[in-house]
């Protein structure tokens, strides 16, 4: 058996699940917390007899929580935008999400989505036929 080293997350992985219901965070009873954590995963042979539709020479055994790093609190739409990478401008699009985080593209499309749905953000037009969104300040809400 040998420990391997986990995928590395990123906050704004969040996205990919809060696509489904992004309106909530605007509801003052709704709180995400988001637990960044260190595990470690143990691997082991694929015992003789077991069949895969893509054959490996190992399978996961177990996973083990390690550390607990920080706790992210996401309770209003303003918290959503510190989920976004650093340098990201004050207009921006879904590319400039993907490119500055180095996430795939459609997961900086949800971002934006529920960034709009959410009303941290609004769409003020296109950039080629990429939609450009800009955050709204505390006032505009």
């Amino acid at each position: 058996m040998r420990a391997a080293i986990p995928k590395r997350g990123l906050p704004m992985d969040l996205f990919h699940e809060l696509v489904a219901f992004p309106e909530l965070i605007a509801d003052p009873n709704f709180t995400v917390e988001l637990p960044m954590i260190r595990e470690e995963e143990v691997r082991g042979p694929v015992p003789a007899g077991a069949r895969y539709r893509h054959p490996r020479e190992w399978w996961r055994l177990d996973r083990r929580l390690l550390e607990v790093v920080e706790t992210i609190r996401v309770e209003t739409p303003a918290d959503l935008l510190g989920l976004l990478p650093d340098g990201v401008p004050e207009s921006f699009t879904s590319a400039d999400i993907a490119a500055l985080s180095g996430r795939p593209r459609h997961l900086a499309m949800r971002a934006a989505f529920c960034l709009q749905r959410s009303g941290a953000t609004r769409c003020t037009g296109r950039r080629g036929r990429l939609q450009t969104y800009e955050r709204v300040s505390a006032t505009d809400q």
